[in-house]
């Protein structure tokens, strides 16, 4: 298993994680104990932690991701409703998707169909074929 790592490592097949080195190869291949609970699996030339915070573990790191995908997202929906309120197809296709899959808003099929509808009409092709795909009233 070692030379199967080594070899990875050099054809650069690393993933994220903790990058293999002479002092974590070391490790590799032994049996996991509880000293060393993180190097407990290797995949892709990567040593990858076992056991992934949980979400009650969340570190300062964690939540000011969160926080800042919470941001993006509440801008790119303003954004989608300020196009679709324009007329923008594109906008109106997202809206749709949106009530269709309770992304950001409550789901709500009759809203889903309607700004599919209304970028359909206006010829985005994607919009009509989501629109086909909606279940029958």
């Amino acid at each position: 298993m070692r030379f199967i790592a080594q070899q990875l490592l050099r054809e650069g097949f690393g993933c994220g994680g903790t990058t293999l080195n002479s002092e974590n190869m070391k490790h590799f291949g032994k049996r996991q104990d509880k000293e060393r609970p993180g190097l407990a699996s290797v995949f892709s030339g990567t040593v990858m932690a076992a056991h992934p915070p949980t979400a009650d573990k969340l570190t300062a790191q964690d939540e000011t991701r969160k926080t800042a995908m919470d941001e993006a997202q509440a801008k790119e929906l303003a954004w989608n409703q300020s196009q679709a309120a324009k007329g923008d197809a594109y906008g109106q296709l997202r809206m749709g998707q949106r009530y269709r899959d309770g992304e950001g808003v409550a789901t709500d099929m009759v809203m889903a169909r309607s700004w599919l509808s209304k970028s359909a009409y206006q010829g985005h092709a994607q919009a009509r074929k989501e629109l086909s795909e909606l279940p029958k009233r």
